[in-house]
């Protein structure tokens, strides 16, 4: 069930952020392969993939749940992906759920590590991540 970026308008390229994935999780799925979250790197569980979305997939844009709520602009590149049974993968696949690294550009800022730290899929998204602009692999001249 392939989607292309570019066939997304950019107002609905948005991911769903659930939390911070629990070190547990991260050890029981990947052992030795984990890579440790530092001070420009956290884990995530992502509830859906708006279309297939390669590493190094660039997002900036971090909105909690509801339309009121204030944007926060903190850049963020997809650097690793996974899922349920710890099998790397080269992109998060269009419509899968997804344990995901993302690197902060900057540094991690504050509002993130007091998200929740869970242990599956809550299947409620907490954050919305998307873009200020066209991420589109054919936008960014790539």
């Amino acid at each position: 069930m392939t989607r292309h970026v570019g066939d997304v308008p950019v107002a609905e390229r948005v991911l769903g952020i659930e939390g911070l994935v629990s070190p547990v999780v991260l050890d029981r799925l990947l052992g030795d392969r984990a890579t440790p979250a530092d001070g420009e790197t956290r884990w995530f569980f992502v509830s859906f993939a708006y279309a297939d979305l390669p590493l190094g997939s660039a997002f900036d844009c971090w909105r909690g749940p509801g339309e009121e709520a204030p944007a926060v602009l903190a850049a963020v590149v997809v650097e690793r992906v996974t899922q349920q049974y710890g099998v790397d993968l080269d992109h998060i696949p269009h419509g899968w759920k997804t344990i995901v690294l993302l690197r902060f550009v900057g540094g991690v800022p504050d509002f993130i590590d007091s998200l929740d730290i869970l242990e599956d899929w809550s299947y409620m998204p907490g954050l919305m991540l998307g873009s200020s602009v066209d991420n589109a692999p054919e936008a960014q001249g790539t």
